[in-house]
């Protein structure tokens, strides 16, 4: 919401007539015309009269938006997203003379008369009934955005589980934005004559007639590069998390980019099974939108993907960037550029078993030292630490982000970081703000241990490092050793 339009809506104006007066007109310029003026602008008499003769002072203005924003711009009685609303006083100003946020709250203009009306036989809307109501839409509106949030940042902190990827869309962005991108898989890359000095991806050495682009042996390594700068749009890009079960404050717009977590439909397009062109269209209706849009099958990023999981009928998560939306009868039609696929992306505790953690954890805030290293000790492997005995040699005194002693601390992480994708040392507090995950690649996990750091996640498998002709070598010696 403008600044402009919630100074209107702080001299009582609703949300629609606010929006309106904003885009030609001041709070100053209005005070000067007269009431009959006013109100030939559509602006109600008492509002009218307040502007031009003021006989109270205004909400101020923080206190008008953080109402709004904690009642998500809708009315909690009726909690219809898009109607007109306005700021109520639930003790009247006359009487109160209080802007105090206990006394205010949102309301459509429909419960705005209500809340100024009485009815013999039937319930009003006394300020006790309001006032419950909206602590109760209040508490909704926050769980809400914190599992939004908590979604997000499973999505960035486990980025490693995508089923599809939009190739052109994510080096276009990372491109055309000029982000400075720091892989470790960069070096490793280059020398496998996988990626150009500038970052460029060797087209050459894709097997185009292949079923998928990632069909060879160091295709992994490219999926985990291309994920990492996808992890990076969406920690600098807004992203609106969509879910049945979640209010929708405002309508899809065009240029938004939305992660959309719902059951989805896909249907091949064509019967071509190998090479560029394996066209096939996702579709669902979540929270009363439907979606469309269309995906090349041969950018999927493993056999089970291409197979299995990207074909019928699947609970998904789609990220994607809306083109045009048009409204029916049923439900607004969204028509999109799909960026992203993967099943059940956004479920912190499956996240974590997947990635080598078998305790189930909450991603909620964690507000100490004692939080932090719990959702850790869920990850280490520490009988494995102990018997592979690898330890950090020269480790880093304090932690790169808040400088805090590693003197002090249980564990230590050395991994990349979101949004930017590089690297750092991090205490367990700034891993759980901005670390990305525990994994090779992603990040180590080291444990403190008679004063040295012992490796107890993300170990290093040798098995990944193999070239083609080493796991012939591999698998020849072990023939060679059955035969004994």
């Amino acid at each position: 919401m403008k600044k402009a339009q919630s100074d209107f809506m702080a001299y009582g104006i609703d949300s629609a007539s606010a929006e309106k007066l904003s885009q030609t007109y001041t709070v100053q310029q209005l005070k000067k015309q007269t009431v009959e003026s006013l109100i030939s602008l559509g602006i109600p008499q008492e509002t009218a009269e307040l502007l031009s003769h003021p006989t109270r002072t205004p909400i101020p203005l923080k206190t008008a938006e953080d109402v709004l924003v904690k009642s998500a711009f809708t009315c909690c009685i009726c909690h219809k997203s898009g109607l007109p609303v306005v700021i109520h006083h639930l003790d009247r100003w006359e009487y109160s003379h209080s802007h105090a946020p206990d006394n205010l709250a949102v309301l459509c203009l429909n419960h705005h008369g209500e809340a100024h009306s009485y009815h013999e036989n039937s319930r009003n809307l006394t300020p006790q009934v309001i006032r419950k109501a909206r602590e109760e839409w209040y508490a909704i509106i926050q769980k809400q955005n914190i599992e939004a949030e908590q979604a997000l940042d499973t999505i960035r902190r486990y980025s490693g589980r995508w089923d599809y990827l939009n190739l052109n869309y994510v080096l276009g962005f990372i491109d055309e934005h000029k982000i400075h991108f720091d892989s470790r898989y960069r070096f490793d890359l280059i020398a496998k004559g996988l990626l150009t000095e500038n970052g460029a991806i060797c087209s050459d050495k894709l097997k185009e007639n292949d079923a998928y682009w990632l069909h060879f042996f160091d295709g992994q390594y490219l999926k985990r590069y291309i994920e990492e700068q996808l992890n990076i749009i969406i920690g600098c890009v807004p992203v609106r998390y969509i879910r049945d079960s979640l209010y929708m404050q405002d309508k899809i717009k065009p240029g938004e980019l939305l992660l959309v977590d719902g059951q989805f439909h896909f249907k091949r397009l064509n019967k071509q099974t190998r090479g560029i062109g394996q066209t096939r269209k996702v579709w669902g209706i979540v929270n009363h939108i439907k979606l469309e849009g269309e995906f090349d099958a041969w950018y999927c990023t493993s056999s089970s993907s291409h197979d299995s999981h990207l074909t019928g009928n699947k609970h998904a998560t789609l990220l994607c960037l809306v083109r045009n939306v048009e409204k029916t009868a049923t439900f607004d039609l969204v028509n999109c550029t799909v960026i992203g696929l993967g099943l059940n992306l956004t479920q912190p505790d499956l996240m974590v078993q997947l990635f080598g953690g078998a305790r189930e954890i909450s991603f909620a805030d964690f507000n100490s030292q004692s939080d932090c290293d719990l959702e850790l000790d869920g990850i280490a492997d520490i009988q494995r630490g102990q018997k592979e005995k690898e330890y950090f040699i020269g480790a880093p005194e304090i932690c790169d982000i808040c400088k805090t002693s590693f003197h002090s601390q249980k564990y230590m992480i050395d991994g990349i970081t979101k949004p930017s994708g590089t690297g750092a040392y991090m205490c367990p507090r700034c891993y759980h703000l901005h670390g990305v995950g525990i994994g090779w690649g992603i990040g180590q996990l080291y444990l403190r241990e008679n004063n040295r750091w012992l490796l107890v996640a993300g170990f290093y498998d040798c098995e990944e490092d193999l070239s083609e002709a080493e796991v012939a070598e591999e698998l020849f010696l072990q023939f060679l050793e059955n035969l004994k």
